[in-house]
């Protein structure tokens, strides 16, 4: 009778611990959520946009541009690369 009340106890115990715990992380979750679109907000509106994102955005226009170079002329490398290594294959073939 006695173990049945305790075991009682200790299951509701529990309820009321998980409830919080849900409760705490559902908040913790909101929070979250809400400095998310803050953040986007403000970087949807470049006036709003501290002078450090502001900066790093032109930088980055600047380097597409930079990198975009770079990375066509790796591709003609390798094709170029490949074409001699055929060529080479082909005149020792040949003698």
């Amino acid at each position: 009778m006695n173990s049945e009340i305790k075991s009682r106890d200790a299951q509701e115990e529990m309820m009321v611990k998980k409830a919080k715990r849900s409760q705490r992380t559902r908040e913790i979750l909101q929070n979250k959520e809400n400095n998310m679109q803050h953040m986007w907000a403000d970087r949807a509106h470049s006036t709003q946009m501290p002078p450090k994102f502001k900066r790093l955005k032109q930088r980055a226009k600047k380097d597409r541009g930079y990198y975009d170079k770079i990375t066509t002329s790796r591709s003609i490398l390798k094709k170029r690369k490949k074409k001699n290594k055929t060529q080479n294959s082909n005149r020792e073939n040949n003698y």
